[in-house]
């Protein structure tokens, strides 16, 4: 039969600290907070004791209740609704309380920042913070709504809260009526106001939210044709319009270009691949009303992607003086039809026969660019866009850049005039250092040939005029 064992009767174990439970009191948290804030007379007050508060309470334990007492006066019932504090008191510093005009919100956005700088592990909590509030936004006065979505503005373009918070604006709650819309448009006003639309493309594509927001509206109605219309019902939300317009069509003139890629690979003719790009730009959405906002706003993000920067500075200087729809046409179509033939060659790495290929290339499709190049302010494109192209992608073609020039002169795509207003004027910067020596010899001559020059006797007072003139008119014979 088995004895029990000695026990220690009597004897009272202490318990380790770390495994003492401190009793959760958010109420009486609440009430310590909301009367230390309102006995302050100003901000600043405000800032110095939630400060030096934060030494004496729990901020990690209580910091969804600090939060919620920050921006909406005090604690948030589950649904949204605000649980009125002791003798039904409410902070009287809380960001629903101010008047809602954009500094007052950022005043509340410093005071913030200087809490969170302090006590850093309140950025988790702010995030997830404003992931609960967006889902209770319908509970709050249209005034305290509006209040929220510039407060959110602030957080997320100067990057003090992640911008995937606003995933929680697409729940169908939401978007069934214009709740979501309506925040989204205070929203957008608020960051276009104190930023700018290239900052918000970029944030918004980071977290994959840039083709999202026909979502913010109801499912029968979600397109883009709708997301524009209810956006221009509103002020200030043209540059978002033109951001919206630019992602929709750049999958359309992807494909443009991969098309043609193919048809030229295919050897069809010119007069194929010009009637599939103006179908196209007819028959997929690549309208001059639509395109124009893309191409003519000097924010939009996507279309600084599209070009490199050099080439949209060079458009840049030039944009204002034409209409709307000669710039669509051919720059829309141009563009792309131009990358198109030059994507399809496979260049020969040996230096002359790459200056062959790239001069066939030309005056194979010569036809194909006269089409896209009748005005002077196409024609100044396209020499901008063969700077780019030899600048950017094919560098041993810059020293043939002058013939390029010349040939596309002698098959008439590029008449003198846009020749020299490329020259002087809108070349872009990138590479000018080496092609507008190279080019020197023909300005020269096109300059003195406007003044009764002959050919003939320029040619012979330059032998490296000679040389490019021979090799490009050589090129251009055999291939015609």
């Amino acid at each position: 039969m088995s004895r029990p064992l000695p026990g220690l009767s009597g004897q009272a174990i202490r318990q380790r600290k770390r495994d003492e439970k401190v009793k959760f009191e958010p109420t009486v948290f609440r009430d310590e907070i909301v009367d230390h804030i309102n006995s302050c007379s100003n901000m600043e007050e405000v800032q110095s004791a939630l400060i030096q508060k934060g030494t004496d309470l729990d901020y990690r334990r209580y910091s969804e209740q600090l939060l919620d007492i920050f921006i909406a006066g005090g604690m948030l019932a589950p649904g949204g609704s605000v649980i009125d504090g002791k003798d039904g008191d409410l902070s009287k510093f809380c960001v629903f309380a101010s008047n809602g005009n954009d500094d007052e919100i950022r005043a509340y956005i410093e005071i913030l920042n200087q809490i969170i700088q302090r006590f850093k592990y309140l950025f988790v909590s702010l995030e997830e913070q404003m992931e609960k509030m967006l889902k209770f936004i319908k509970a709050f006065t249209s005034e305290n709504r509006e209040k929220f979505a510039k407060f959110l503005a602030f957080l997320n373009f100067l990057e003090m809260c992640p911008a995937k918070v606003l995933e929680s604006i697409f729940m169908e709650s939401l978007t069934r009526d214009d709740t979501a819309e309506k925040f989204m448009a205070i929203y957008f006003q608020t960051w276009l106001h104190n930023s700018n639309v290239t900052q918000l493309a970029t944030t918004f594509k980071k977290y994959k939210l840039d083709k999202r927001l026909e979502e913010l509206f109801p499912a029968n109605k979600r397109s883009f044709e709708y997301m524009r219309e209810r956006f221009e019902s509103y002020e200030g939300l043209d540059e978002i319009i033109s951001w919206q317009l630019s992602l929709r069509t750049a999958s359309v003139k992807k494909e443009l270009q991969t098309e043609l890629i193919e048809k030229i690979n295919q050897d069809a003719p010119e007069e194929e691949l010009i009637q599939r790009t103006n179908e196209v730009m007819t028959e997929k959405g690549l309208k001059p009303v639509d395109m124009v906002p893309v191409f003519l706003s000097t924010n939009v993000m996507s279309f600084r992607g599209k070009l490199n920067s050099y080439l949209f500075q060079g458009l840049l200087k030039f944009h204002d003086e034409v209409s709307g729809v000669e710039f669509n046409h051919y720059f829309a179509s141009y563009v792309k039809v131009f990358s198109a033939i030059v994507t399809a060659v496979s260049w020969n790495k040996k230096f002359d026969l790459m200056t062959e290929q790239a001069l066939k290339q030309l005056a194979k499709y010569n036809k194909l660019f006269r089409a896209f190049a009748q005005t002077a302010a196409a024609q100044v494109v396209l020499l901008l866009r063969l700077q780019s192209y030899c600048v950017d992608q094919n560098m041993p073609l810059m020293k043939i850049f002058a013939k390029m020039v010349l040939l596309l002169y002698k098959m008439r795509v590029v008449d003198e005039d846009a020749i020299l207003e490329w020259y002087h004027e809108k070349h872009s910067n990138k590479g000018k250092t080496i092609l507008l020596p190279v080019m020197e010899p023909m300005i020269l001559w096109l300059s003195t040939a406007q003044e009764g020059m002959c050919t003939d006797q320029f040619a012979l007072a330059s032998s490296h005029t000679i040389a490019i003139f021979s090799g490009a008119l050589l090129t251009y014979s055999s291939s015609s």
